[in-house]
């Protein structure tokens, strides 16, 4: 994990943390339910206290409801000191859960090759003993989280390609050789780097964002009719559509101007070729 990110994969415990949640919850909620009984008998001044005056004030006078534990009259104060510390703790732990539920789930690929490490490598296989041995189940994969967090800039735009490409590359040309890419005798793990990756999966989507619209343009050209033209411009369109919201981080907004910029220059094409 140290040496290689990506199998920084860690359990979240969802369920362990959400129960936690619902725990410390409903004990504020019934704390919250006592005072404000508390806070209702002070402000209608029917509390059975002696001094219902200074009881009266509680709610209105903060000052004097922070002097209160030193009178007879405390019970009001000493329930919400108890609810200050649960509550205190209580926001620390939903924002800790949020913070964990924003935290990437690990790829598919990356999870597998840490379940095989664990099964069959000479230091991973000894490693879990009892219940832990279980950690990384299938039975937990929607639990999983991975502390990789690549910058945005550097995401694969074809993730599915990257893998394609390398296990390809690996098969074909690098199993026997261990030269350019890092390798772990121990494990017989190779590693290569991200940056490449990012870089092949830029270049192909450059190739294919200039490609498309001039093959756009020539299958216009070679279909005949005007109504074949527009259906074949409602095709491309969509098919350029999907290849934004796929292959890229382009946001809505992004993605419908940039389509509706795509389909004015097929419009103009369509207006403008002769019979």
């Amino acid at each position: 994990m140290g040496g290689y990110s990506e199998t920084a994969i860690f359990r979240r415990f969802g369920y362990l943390n959400m129960f936690n949640l619902l725990y410390m919850q409903a004990e504020l909620m019934d704390l919250e339910a006592k005072f404000r009984v508390l806070v209702a008998d002070d402000v209608k001044g029917i509390s059975e206290k002696p001094d219902e005056t200074r009881e009266k004030e509680f709610a209105f006078d903060f000052k004097r409801f922070r002097e209160s534990g030193a009178t007879i009259n405390h019970d009001q104060l000493d329930a919400f000191n108890s609810i200050q510390g649960k509550l205190e703790k209580y926001n620390a732990a939903l924002l800790q859960a949020a913070d964990v539920a924003r935290l990437n789930k690990p790829q598919k690929d990356e999870l597998g090759f840490f379940q095989g490490w664990l099964a069959t490598s000479y230091e991973g296989k000894p490693f879990l003993k009892r219940s832990e041995v279980r950690t990384w189940d299938d039975e937990n994969k929607l639990d999983f989280v991975t502390l990789l967090t690549p910058p945005v800039d550097d995401e694969p735009l074809i993730p599915w390609f990257s893998n394609v490409f390398l296990n390809t590359y690996h098969a074909l040309f690098a199993r026997g050789s261990n030269k350019n890419k890092s390798y772990d005798e121990e494990s017989g793990a190779v590693h290569y780097s991200d940056a490449r990756l990012n870089r092949a999966n830029k270049f192909l989507i450059t190739i294919l964002a200039s490609i498309l619209p001039i093959v756009a343009i020539i299958v216009l050209f070679a279909v005949r009719g005007t109504w074949r033209r527009i259906y074949v411009s409602i095709g491309f369109t969509t098919l350029f559509a999907i290849s934004l919201a796929t292959f890229s981080s382009a946001r809505r907004l992004e993605i419908f101007a940039s389509t509706a910029a795509f389909a004015a220059v097929e419009v103009v094409f369509i207006g403008s070729v002769g019979p």
